[in-house]
């Protein structure tokens, strides 16, 4: 996701202002290169953020907003083989928050998070 990152391009909302409903066909069409490749045996190395838009989602948090991303992420891309998520891309988050969204991974995905 890159709202206010180096393109402002990539995100899975309807709009780059709304952060409370996701766009399904953006996603599916997500979900179609991630499938590709998964199939042709590429590691996949998912940013869920950039440091330009750490503090987007609840203000940095983990709020409501940043558990429904991460929960559809992980609904729709976690069964992907090879699937690194990469939680803060040149991230300057405090240790606090990036513990709390690794544990959010940890708990929330059958496998866990795994380095």
């Amino acid at each position: 996701m890159n709202i206010n990152g180096d393109d402002k391009n990539v995100f899975p909302y309807i709009t780059s202002g709304d952060r409370t409903r996701l766009d399904v066909s953006r996603m599916d069409q997500w979900g179609i290169v991630f499938d590709h490749g998964t199939r042709n045996g590429m590691h996949l190395n998912f940013k869920t953020q950039e440091i330009e838009n750490q503090n987007l989602l609840d203000g940095g948090d983990l709020g409501n907003q940043r558990i429904l991303y991460y929960r559809e992420l992980i609904a729709r891309f976690g069964h992907n083989l090879g699937l690194n998520w990469n939680l803060g891309e040149e991230c300057t988050a405090t240790t606090v928050r990036k513990k709390a969204w690794a544990q959010f991974f940890t708990i929330t995905t059958p496998t866990g998070i795994r380095s």
